[in-house]
């Protein structure tokens, strides 16, 4: 885009919603003697305060607000010239092409007064040139019409238009030229010429002698244009195909583009809204919001660093807060300065919920183990206490002659130490039924 509007013959400039310049190309430096580095980011209104009370600045706010294109006539308090400038409505703001009409405006004028010297006006401007009488002859082509045409003028004046370019018959040029010669109002209006493969930008001066028709080759900057649009569709695709909420923040605008994603993942909706950077971060919880903003910063700052990404907590429409992932790629100029940032926001709360829950589960078993652990290791050395007794009973008895009445004794023995481990094991299942995390 910036080798298009750098290489084109217009000037062309861009300002924001608040009418502060964020596009300058060398043509505009050239006709406005003010370098780009010194305007952008500036105020057009304050640059160039004789404008501030012409139509300049009555139609941008009308191409602002009605989202349409205008294309007039303009002079310049500034330098006392004429300018044609095309004013297109952009992102809230306005883009010009413009260019130096003086010239024109004075041919024009002495059309009537001084052929010969129009003739060496005509011969010299930049726009191609022809007239036409009120029968659709050509009477006069300057060099730059042969150039678009591909044809010598003396093969064509003479000749009826309409003879020579029949397949144009059909088209907005045939419907304008005779607006034009009807109403007797000058238009600006552009088309693309089949048979020469092109874009023309067209200007029609009607007078009592026929049409006066300056046209410009503007196919580069329609194809710009289109590639624009096209970018720009994909990008709206990509935004509505993706659960993720698609941000593209403009580093020098501070403006904040969102796609449909903020509002299915988080209930917002910025239709009517022009989001800046703090929209976002109004909406960062507390505690994460000053190490987020210093993470970002931090990243746009440093030359070599091309993308940033961070965990936070970001609060919803309904006012809770989800836990997020957010991933951004940093776009600089060739300079390295950061100009946009484009990512994505993702909700991870289910992820994070499932992590915690299974941590916390973990931690569960593994406290129940270590009790269990432990009733096995205490509850073993009691069991080994009348188990060592019932064992030593058995042998005594076995190893010794006893009369009847000793070992009655001792069978009584036995059996009590039988019974105490008998509560003891019943002791330690219960506990072990008993085990909570």
């Amino acid at each position: 885009m910036r080798e298009i509007l750098e290489s084109i013959s217009d000037a062309f400039y861009a300002v924001d919603k608040n009418w502060k310049f964020t596009y300058f190309n060398k043509e505009a430096e050239n006709i406005l003697l003010k370098k780009e580095e010194d305007v952008l980011g500036k105020n057009i209104w304050e640059l160039f305060p004789a404008t501030f009370n012409t139509n300049l600045r009555k139609i941008y706010q009308r191409v602002a607000r009605s989202k349409r294109k205008e294309s007039f006539e303009y002079y310049n308090p500034e330098d006392g010239k004429w300018y044609e400038i095309n004013a297109y409505p952009s992102q809230d703001g306005v883009s010009a092409y413009f260019k130096n009409i003086d010239e024109r405006k004075q041919a024009a004028i002495k059309l009537d007064e001084a052929y010969q010297e129009k003739i060496s006006i005509l011969e010299t401007i930049n726009d191609a040139f022809f007239h036409l009488n009120n029968d659709w002859v050509l009477t006069y082509l300057n060099k730059q019409s042969e150039k678009i045409l591909g044809r010598k003028r003396d093969t064509l004046i003479g000749k009826n238009l309409w003879d020579e370019y029949p397949d144009a018959i059909e088209t907005d040029f045939y419907r304008q030229y005779h607006k034009a010669m009807e109403t007797q109002e000058s238009l600006t209006f552009e088309e693309f010429y089949i048979p020469l493969n092109m874009w023309l930008e067209v200007t029609v001066y009607p007078s009592l002698t026929g049409l006066s028709v300056y046209f410009r080759d503007i196919t580069l900057r329609k194809e710009a244009d289109l590639r624009l649009l096209q970018s720009n569709e994909r990008f709206e695709k990509v935004t509505e195909a993706t659960h993720d909420a698609i941000w593209d923040w403009n580093i020098i605008e501070n403006t904040l583009y969102w796609g449909a994603g903020l509002k299915n993942l988080f209930g917002y909706e910025f239709e009517k809204t022009t989001p800046t950077l703090e929209t976002w971060t109004n909406h960062i919880h507390p505690e994460d919001r000053e190490w987020v903003l210093q993470s970002i910063y931090e990243a746009i700052e440093k030359p070599d660093q091309p993308n940033w990404i961070a965990e936070y907590r970001y609060q919803k429409n309904d006012g809770s807060f989800a836990d997020v992932i957010d991933r951004g790629v940093i776009i600089r100029d060739e300079r390295g300065n950061p100009i946009r940032m484009v990512g994505a926001m993702n909700d991870i709360t289910e992820r994070k919920n499932f992590e915690i829950s299974r941590n916390n589960y973990v931690k569960q078993i593994e406290a129940q183990n270590a009790k269990l652990k432990n009733i096995a290791w205490t509850q073993s050395h009691i069991v080994r206490a009348p188990l060592a007794r019932m064992l030593g009973i058995m042998n005594f008895i076995e190893d010794n002659n006893k009369n009847p009445d000793e070992i009655s004794v001792w069978i009584k023995h036995l059996r009590d130490s039988a019974n105490e481990l008998d509560t003891i094991i019943k002791d330690m299942v219960d506990k072990a039924q008993h085990i909570e995390g």
